[in-house]
């Protein structure tokens, strides 16, 4: 396989570069206090993010030979129904390059998460016993994605995230050993 440094390159930037807004998002989700304008983009600017993030790191692993590396990492699945029933089977993860090659074929994405107060009307010493005292809950931003190959999923954003960190590093050492030095440092 010829080694295309321009590609590797831009790829790995791509990548570096979109997470870096991404998993911000994932992390704290849409900013608060800010008009329904901003916010609005917030989550466009996440959903583009995830789309360029993933053909960015399918290219970098298909330009460094990471196949095995995106197959062996798995995104954590989630269904709505296991969130608030645990005695419901969990869906089944998917591997990061499935999750890559659906989000690439998307036919529906998109990245939403939830924030909720308790109202007056609950019995407030249950309702803070269960929340340790929190008025407002926040349930990290999670990604909805259907493709033409295979029926809608639901995974952790964070998590996600986090297995193209993964990608990151191992393209990084894969790279150096082919004498293509990648980042900042």
């Amino acid at each position: 396989m010829k080694i295309n440094e321009a590609v590797i390159r831009h790829s790995y930037e791509q990548t570096a570069n979109r997470l870096a807004r991404l998993s911000l998002f994932a992390e704290k989700g849409e900013a608060e206090g800010y008009s329904y304008e901003v916010t609005f983009r917030q989550e466009q600017l996440a959903t583009d993010d995830i789309i360029n993030v993933s053909i960015a790191c399918r290219r970098l692993v298909d330009a460094l030979g990471l196949r095995e590396k995106s197959l062996g990492r798995d995104v954590l699945a989630l269904s709505p129904i296991v969130q608030w029933a645990p005695a419901t089977p969990r869906p089944t993860n998917l591997s990061l390059h499935e999750t890559l090659n659906k989000i690439i074929h998307s036919s529906y994405i998109e990245i939403f998460g939830f924030t909720f107060q308790l109202q007056p009307t609950a019995s407030a010493e249950d309702a803070y016993k269960i929340v340790l005292e929190k008025e407002k809950f926040r349930i990290p931003p999670l990604l909805a994605v259907k493709s033409d190959r295979g029926p809608l999923t639901l995974c952790d954003l964070k998590d996600l995230c986090n297995a193209i960190d993964d990608i990151l590093d191992a393209a990084s050492e894969a790279a150096s050993e082919r004498s293509i030095y990648l980042g900042e440092f």
